[in-house]
């Protein structure tokens, strides 16, 4: 716990990260813990599949943490006739390479599978290999969700480092009861570019958003209500989904 004066007045910073343990050797661990929106849908089976097979399609786009922004794309094969009776193939694909995904359910047969996974890198990635499960926990189409819950060595050093982050100066006026709320921050990571997230714990929607500056960035935001003492939640993520969060309270003064 940091105390930290300023010329607006006192506030209180607590700081967080995903940050990870840097390894000493060349060989490094990247864990692959994904609640994946799945919009599944069925499509054509790969040639030479049996008649009885029913395949089923699903892509994601969005930050996989250690890989950056990635698209992953899985195709299952479900056969109730034979056990195993479920397939999966897939792959995950970012700027850092791409990780191949096979499985299937076991010795089971029937019904949502719990796939067992073996991953293996390709391109950028060769030599990286895990296992894990891929587990749909929710029916076919819209809205559904898969989970994977893998990890993956090889010899990369894979970026687990949050940014640095230090929060300068903070500030909430009240005028009309409205708050306005203005952060002065600074942030660094080799892994550009720098997003920005300030929000109110336990609000979803944040207050501001953006892209971190060089020197300086001053985020700000307004909000209904006649706090005394306001509380923030200021995340700052790089481009490998690292994130750094503070958590920063402040007086709440009237405005002039």
């Amino acid at each position: 716990m940091l105390r930290m004066r300023s010329a607006f007045c006192a506030i209180l910073v607590v700081a967080t990260s995903t940050a990870g343990t840097a390894s000493s050797s060349s060989r490094s661990v990247l864990p692959l813990a994904l609640t994946i929106p799945a919009d599944r849908h069925r499509s054509a089976c790969p040639a030479g599949a049996p008649e009885s097979t029913v395949c089923e399609t699903f892509s994601w786009t969005g930050v996989v943490r250690g890989l950056g922004r990635s698209v992953i794309t899985v195709l299952e094969r479900f056969d109730n006739s034979r056990v195993p009776g479920a397939f999966v193939d897939g792959d995950i694909r970012s700027s850092h390479g791409t990780l191949r995904l096979t499985g299937d359910n076991g010795n089971a047969s029937g019904g949502r599978p719990v796939f067992e996974v073996r991953l293996a890198g390709e391109g950028v990635l060769s030599g990286v290999e895990g296992r894990g499960t891929l587990n749909d926990i929710s029916a076919y189409g819209s809205g559904t969700v898969a989970i994977l819950d893998a990890s993956v060595a090889g010899p990369v050093q894979f970026d687990l480092e949050a940014p640095t982050v230090r929060v300068r100066k903070a500030r909430a006026t009240i005028a009309a009861d409205k708050v306005a709320v203005r952060v002065v921050f600074t942030a660094a990571d080799a892994a550009a570019p720098l997003t920005y997230e300030l929000r109110r714990p336990g609000v979803p929607a944040p207050l501001a958003r953006g892209t971190v500056r060089g020197g300086e960035t001053v985020a700000t935001g307004r909000f209904a209500g006649s706090p005394r003492v306001v509380t923030l939640v200021l995340s700052v993520t790089d481009a490998n989904g690292n994130i750094a969060t503070q958590r920063v309270s402040t007086r709440v003064s009237r405005s002039n």
